[in-house]
């Protein structure tokens, strides 16, 4: 991350937010002045801190990759190539210049979905801050008050207030994430996943070509979950290693119906989601106990590392 840009060498500070309009939405930029600077830079600051608590070692960094299908925590590193087909809207959203000026765009806090700073180093190098703007909208519901003049005087509703952390950062190549939920809401990846999760269905089916995807085409229609998985899988690879042989015992251990279509084999009714957990390796059995084997479902594919730090 610190090869990406200069964070002890910036030279400037840009604000910027993200106002719901008719017709979607429009970034503009808001003057601001020295000390709303400097409060961004504590805030990149902060978040940098938090990104860098999490080296295993003292050069190798603990983010793992993001991927749509995985479950996150609140607050969890994670990194992303800024490249990849799923941060087409960050992309775009990084590579945005010429805002348009205007300071009374904080009049309507509801309008808002997310604010960002953009920093840019002494070698030109930019780098986006980004953070949705929740907590901004939750203190203009309050009633706030301040010293004026020694006496204390109300503040009025058009406040907002600055976060310790931003949600991601994102540099030329890469996006370091700290907040998932917050950045997958920017990011817009439901609706991403959504757009395009009948395509890869069927893309799926080229890959695993002793399976039928039929019955998973429209079952992802109506399911986020199996939705954000079948992505997941079809820009993962290496699903033409799965031998058909194998599948079959593993689903027949782990509670996964099957029935034949044709020469294929598919998912039975109600188990479509399970068909796309275990070719995901989210289902699994254990024998470490005598008697039958039980069967589990895996929250996560993070890698297990070994005690020298391979995975």
């Amino acid at each position: 991350m610190r090869d990406e840009f200069g964070f002890e060498a910036i030279r400037s500070v840009e604000f910027c937010v993200s106002v719901k309009e008719d017709h979607g939405h429009e970034n503009y930029l808001v003057p601001s002045d020295q000390g709303v600077q400097d409060a961004l830079r504590a805030m990149l600051h902060a978040t940098v801190r938090q990104l860098e608590n999490t080296h295993e070692t003292d050069s190798a960094p603990a983010w793992h990759q993001f991927e749509v299908s995985e479950k996150y925590a609140s607050k969890e590193p994670l990194i992303a190539t800024l490249v990849s087909e799923d941060m087409v809207t960050i992309s775009a959203l990084y590579e945005e210049e010429g805002w348009s000026v205007n300071p009374s765009s904080l009049n309507n806090p509801a309008d808002i979905s997310y604010y960002f700073a953009v920093f840019r180093d002494d070698t030109k190098r930019k780098l986006l801050g980004v953070r949705r703007a929740a907590q901004f909208k939750g203190v203009v519901k309050s009633r706030l008050i301040r010293f004026a003049d020694d006496s204390l005087t109300m503040i009025g509703d058009h406040v907002f207030k600055l976060d310790n952390e931003f949600d991601f950062l994102v540099t030329q190549t890469h996006v370091y994430i700290l907040h998932p939920l917050g950045f997958e809401r920017v990011a817009e990846i439901e609706e991403l996943v959504s757009g395009k999760a009948r395509e890869k269905a069927l893309a799926l089916g080229q890959q695993v070509t002793f399976a039928d995807f039929t019955g998973i085409v429209e079952f992802v229609a109506h399911h986020k979950r199996a939705a954000r998985m079948v992505v997941a899988l079809t820009s993962r690879g290496g699903l033409d290693n799965i031998k058909r042989s194998k599948f079959v015992i593993a689903a027949r251990e782990t509670n996964v119906a099957l029935i034949n279509i044709g020469r294929r084999i598919g998912p039975a009714a109600g188990s479509e989601l399970a068909f796309l957990e275990l070719l995901d390796d989210r289902r699994y059995a254990t024998a470490i106990k005598t008697g039958p084997k039980e069967a589990f479902v895996a929250s996560s594919r993070k890698p297990v590392r070994g005690h020298n730090g391979r995975e």
